[in-house]
């Protein structure tokens, strides 16, 4: 009877060890205003709806179903974005947009704040 080769054990394989997670960092404000305007363009209404302040989807957006109207009545080109102030938890932004496919484009200003990690938009107002 033949008895198999054996092959001495080898090294134990160490578990890999896994980097520690650091902290995800929010987008710039910047890319942050890109990306909400992103998803409304692609009717991700829950997810645009999720990046508005409770202040502001009370006052400014009124309600869900109001806002869901809007954007479903509305379309809006995002041009230049520009950072006019950025602190460690809230920016203002002065952001280009052109509605409904008109000639003119109007500038408005955001105020963003962070919570729990991530921006959301606070405020909003057409500038003259």
């Amino acid at each position: 009877m033949t008895v198999p080769a054996t092959e001495p054990p080898g090294e134990p394989q160490a578990e890999p060890q896994s980097e520690p997670q650091a902290e995800l960092s929010p987008p710039s404000p910047v890319d942050f205003i890109r990306v909400y305007y992103a998803e409304v363009a692609a009717r991700d209404y829950d997810a645009s709806w999720s990046q508005l302040a409770p202040e502001f989807q009370r006052g400014k957006a009124v309600s869900f179903d109001y806002y869901v109207g809007f954007w479903n009545e509305n379309d809006v080109e995002v041009g230049e974005v520009a950072v006019v102030r950025a602190g460690e938890r809230d920016a203002t932004l002065h952001v280009d947009l052109r509605w409904n496919r008109s000639g003119s484009w109007l500038t408005d200003e955001f105020a963003l704040r962070q919570e729990d990690g991530r921006w959301l938009i606070a405020a909003q107002k057409t500038l003259d």
